[in-house]
């Protein structure tokens, strides 16, 4: 195996989800070649101090009491670190198993970094007409045979005989052209354009889509209907300054499919504020919200007054809901002008007598007492009718179920434009849509401006329903599995 480097070690771990650090290591599997032979296999079971969600116990077959005795990574670190040392870290996917060896290292102040292999860049760059390079593909394609799919050690075991098998049936020449193409220098540069190729393995549905940096920091996170054109469109054509940056910095991308696009929208605004994407500006969590008041003042003209809330706006006097105080005072103005209210009124100007806009002639002089206040107070709430903040429309908990086919989909459970909980569901098994959705259910409000336009648009009331209280304690329950009830679960669903 000249083509290949003198030492590396193939890993593969299986992960409690998808995104480090939020998520753990609960399998490690290691196999260190050196000159073109195995000097040292390694494999343990690792416990990760948190339970394992049930797709995960389905998808690896790995329990919580399959993990109780098993060590921590920092009972182990030393020994990986041992099996790494000195060598190209090469991985099916390279960069989500190193972001989580990274990650790992990094909770116990332990500092790691390594050139990378990608298995998948090589076998694209290897066969770039192959319609897939999913490691079950590449078992099927060279006839690999595999104890265990899905664990670790077997599905390391799987990328040492693709590479070993390669090694016997292609020209020399294009093992070294493929290697240089799925190589990462020291610090994780990956070579300009090779990222592209990975929008292959999105999905063409509905969902939301990561871009990763080289040391598997996360750079954005959007949404689509259809991932991977959405996706593939940010590297279709040229760009400058923020989106130049994001093409040059991306070194991998990854995806998590959702049952339709609300799911999309809602599991989007709850990543962006749980993870900080670097180019994500947006949908960043705030403090504080500024809230356009309506109060009315002695002579009963309506006056705005712009105030900071941090939770619920009071449904019965907020006109409007603004991130920024310069949002809020550009969106008055052109209010202002466009339905003739008087900026002083608006809280835009102080000082005594007629506003500047009625000197303009665009101001009808209330102001003044040249127009009465009932009728402007009209043509005030008539300018803020769509911007006003929805009261809630029900009385209690809905539950949203969106529907992915006749088995499969998304339930929301929602009060108050608050999220409660969100679960996958497959027939009768459940999962969290995210560990980021309906965590600290409080009010937030791209989530309300996600709501607002689902629930109040005639064509999705039928997946609106509204619960009691019982049959919310028992639609819960059963999505959690976290207690028993009296309540049907039938009669819920």
């Amino acid at each position: 195996m000249k083509e290949f480097p003198e030492i590396f070690s193939i890993l593969d771990t299986e992960t409690t989800g998808m995104r480090p650090p939020y998520s753990r290591v609960i399998d490690i599997g290691i196999i260190r070649v050196e000159h073109g032979k195995v000097v040292e296999r390694f494999q343990t079971l690792i416990n990760p101090g948190v339970s394992i969600p049930s797709y995960i116990r389905r998808f690896t077959n790995i329990s919580d009491e399959d993990l109780m005795d098993a060590p921590s990574f920092e009972d182990i670190a030393l020994q990986i670190q041992e099996l790494l040392s000195g060598a190209v870290f090469v991985a099916h996917n390279a960069p989500f198993d190193y972001g989580f060896v990274k990650s790992e290292f990094a909770r116990i102040n332990m500092p790691f970094s390594a050139e990378t292999l990608c298995s998948v860049r090589f076998s694209r760059a290897l066969l770039p007409k192959a319609r897939s390079h999913s490691l079950d593909a590449i078992i099927s394609r060279y006839g690999l045979s595999v104890s265990e799919r899905h664990r670790a050690l077997p599905d390391a075991e799987a990328v040492w005989d693709f590479f070993t098998r390669v090694n016997g049936e292609h020209d020399p020449q294009d093992i070294r052209r493929a290697l240089e193409a799925a190589r990462s220098g020291s610090r994780g540069k990956h070579a300009p354009g090779l990222v592209k190729e990975t929008f292959t393995d999105l999905p063409d549905s509905a969902g939301v889509y990561f871009f990763y940096g080289p040391e598997q920091e996360l750079l954005y996170v959007g949404k689509s209907k259809h991932v991977r054109t959405r996706a593939r469109s940010h590297f279709n054509q040229s760009a400058q300054n923020k989106k130049r940056h994001l093409q040059e910095g991306t070194s991998s991308v990854q995806s998590i499919r959702t049952s339709g696009e609300l799911s999309a929208l809602i599991l989007e605004a709850a990543l962006i504020k749980s993870e900080s994407p670097i180019y994500n500006r947006a949908l960043r969590k705030r403090k504080t919200l500024v809230i356009a008041q309506a109060q009315t003042a002695d002579d009963g003209y309506i006056t705005i007054l712009l105030t900071r809330a941090s939770g619920m706006p009071d449904a019965a006097n907020a006109l409007g809901i603004f991130r920024t105080t310069t949002q809020a005072k550009l969106t008055l103005r052109e209010l202002a002008k466009e339905y003739r209210l008087c900026p002083k009124l608006m809280g835009l100007e102080a000082g005594g007598g007629a506003c500047f806009a009625y000197q303009l002639g665009q101001c009808n002089g209330a102001c003044i007492g040249k127009e009465d206040s009932a009728t402007y107070n009209e043509r005030l709430q008539e300018a803020f009718s769509k911007r006003r903040f929805k009261t809630w429309p029900y009385k209690g908990t809905v539950m949203i179920d969106e529907k992915e086919d006749a088995e499969s989909g998304t339930v929301f459970f929602i009060d108050n434009w608050i999220v409660l909980g969100a679960f996958r569901y497959s027939g009768d098994e459940y999962e969290p849509l995210s560990e980021s959705v309906g965590v600290d259910a409080s009010f937030d409000y791209d989530t309300y401006k996600i709501l607002v336009r689902f629930m109040l648009n005639p064509k999705n009331r039928r997946a609106v329903r509204v619960l009691t209280k019982n049959e919310y304690t028992a639609a819960y329950a059963r999505c959690t599995g976290s207690y028993e009830t009296d309540v049907s679960y039938e009669e819920t669903f």
